[in-house]
């Protein structure tokens, strides 16, 4: 039939008109199995991602089958439904492996994507989970950011260093425990990353004072007589 824009061939017992070169939009039918198309594409990632070509990287394997997944104003006529289908159901689905390796799967909300190693150092996998109910997007795992931002995945910058030093302070002596080295790091990788970012929009952008502004109000000043306190 003509080309829906779809990633993928769509195999089915779809009615169609007499000219046979497109769907029946009005058929029951036709919108019967239209409805399960989404659960039968996430449903087939297992099954793709256990083909002998991927089994020294299933990373590679995740990363191959998300590019099929269409993205909303890709897929047009009968199917234009899909890509948001497809993507709700994602969303819900332990479809994304993470780091480290023992076969752990995961929701694209519960994993961590754009880390480098210094992101490993200042987020321990254990602290990160419990802290931020987050674990690492396995390395090998390569999803374009229209995608990620689809999914929901949470991206590594200073919003997640933030997030994390306030969760740690809401716990008794948290902070004080990582150590001031630690510290001393977690605020270089801030401001590095805070100063990249208002440099490539607009300095004191709205973000940068947002996160100023969130900053000021958690204790993680070290004070002379070993009690932590916030900038205010």
């Amino acid at each position: 039939l003509r080309t829906y824009g779809l990633k993928f061939i769509l195999q089915g017992d779809f009615v169609l008109p007499s000219s046979r070169e497109e769907v029946d939009g009005d058929s029951p039918w036709n919108q019967w199995l239209l409805s399960e198309f989404p659960g039968l594409f996430v449903d087939a990632q297992r099954s793709f991602c256990t083909l002998s070509c991927f089994r020294e990287n299933p990373g590679k394997a995740v990363s191959a089958f998300m590019s099929f997944v269409p993205l909303v104003g890709e897929v047009h006529g009968f199917f234009s439904s899909l890509p948001r289908l497809i993507i709700s159901k994602l969303r819900m689905t332990n479809c994304l492996l993470l780091e480290g390796g023992n076969d752990r799967w995961a929701p694209p909300c519960k994993v961590l994507r754009g880390w480098n190693e210094q992101a490993r150092i200042l987020l321990p996998d254990s602290m990160l989970s419990e802290h931020l109910g987050l674990g690492f997007l396995d390395r090998n795992i390569q999803i374009s950011d229209s995608l990620a931002r689809a999914l929901g995945i949470e991206e590594y910058g200073p919003k997640i260093l933030l997030q994390f030093i306030r969760s740690l302070s809401h716990v008794e002596n948290s902070i004080n425990s990582m150590g001031l080295y630690w510290l001393s790091s977690w605020r270089n990788a801030l401001y590095t990353m805070s100063f990249h970012s208002s440099r490539q929009t607009l300095f004191n952008s709205d973000a940068e004072i947002d996160l100023i502004e969130n900053l000021e109000k958690i204790p993680f000043i070290p004070l002379s007589e070993g009690t932590y306190s916030s900038v205010n």
